[in-house]
């Protein structure tokens, strides 16, 4: 019967009774190597080595599955285990829905503002008279630089007879330091008047401005420099090194009302007794908002304290007209 017992039936090998163990330990040992987990909604956890990560999934090495992709929207909570140096492995950028559009860079240069005022009378009688004047400006302003561009000319017929006629026109560019009251300037100027002592004068200048009083609505800036200045049909023509001081304000007295006024002196510097002072004003009046109509009343004044016999020093004269700003 013993016989029979051992031809029936065999006892499971050794080895046999080991494998689950084996396997069962393997898992086991290999679990505590992975160290990052991953906690799903289901109450499972997953453990083993995050490898990669983005917005929608997370791919984690098994030591037993092998290569998972977990979508992102299964996941309760991710546990990572910093590596030797203490850092986390990154997650890897998500890329974005769409390409984000580029960002408006800034203009280099702002819009310029234009104006023109016209002004005409006439009159017919027992004289007859023409009077013509006309000014133009461009100016433009940034956080860095301040530029103006003028151009005048002014013209008087008496009984067929001309009694004025001038042009002048000039720039200036003024370099604004940030954060600072301080600026630097330079200015060029060209005269052309029938009726001076001269019939062409050209003056160029640079030099330092400081603005003593700077406000949304009120500005007030002091300058001064030096330079020169040249005549063409005068009995002197010689080059003139001049100095400059000016001050000036811009006053915008309320929406519909501004004011600007400047008077600058040009000392001559080989003889200081000698020297000329320029002066102008200009205040307007908005009449029509949409097409940007106003009234315009200007004054000019120069004194020369030389010139050529027979000239008077004092040069006046007050116009008006309408301006147009475009």
């Amino acid at each position: 019967m013993e016989t029979d017992r051992r031809a029936g039936s065999q006892p499971p090998s050794h080895t046999a009774r080991l494998r689950p163990l084996l396997l069962i330990t393997l898992f086991l040992c290999a679990s505590p190597l992975a160290a990052d987990e991953i906690r799903l909604k289901t109450g499972d956890r997953i453990i083993g080595t995050i490898v990669e990560q983005d917005e929608d999934h997370v791919i984690m090495t098994h030591p037993v599955l092998g290569r998972l992709e977990i979508p992102r929207a299964q996941i309760e909570s991710i546990s990572v285990e910093p590596d030797d140096e203490g850092t986390e492995p990154p997650a890897k950028a998500a890329p974005p829905d769409k390409p984000a559009a580029p960002a408006d860079e800034p203009p280099t240069m702002p819009e310029w503002e234009f104006s023109l005022v016209l002004g005409l009378r006439a009159r017919a009688g027992n004289t007859d008279s023409q009077t013509f004047n006309a000014a133009f400006t461009a100016s433009r302003e940034t956080p860095a630089v301040r530029t103006r561009f003028d151009a005048s000319y002014y013209l008087d017929i008496s009984e067929s007879d001309k009694t004025d006629s001038k042009l002048t026109a000039g720039v200036g560019h003024d370099w604004l330091l940030p954060k600072s009251r301080w600026f630097y300037f330079a200015q060029g100027r060209y005269d052309f008047d029938d009726f001076q002592s001269w019939q062409h004068r050209l003056g160029t200048h640079a030099g330092v401005g400081y603005h003593l009083v700077k406000t949304e609505d009120f500005l007030l800036k002091l300058r001064g420099g030096i330079g020169g200045a040249k005549e063409w049909g005068s009995d002197d023509q010689d080059l003139r090194p001049e100095g400059l001081f000016s001050s000036g304000i811009v006053w915008q007295i309320s929406d519909r009302q501004k004011l600007t006024a400047e008077s600058t002196v040009f000392p001559d510097l080989q003889d200081l007794s000698e020297f000329r002072v320029l002066t102008n004003g200009q205040w307007s009046l908005l009449l029509d908002e949409k097409n940007r109509l106003s009234v315009n009343l200007s004054l000019q004044h120069e004194y020369q304290s030389i010139v050529d016999p027979g000239i008077d020093r004092n040069d006046f004269r007050v116009v008006a007209g309408l301006q147009f700003d475009f």
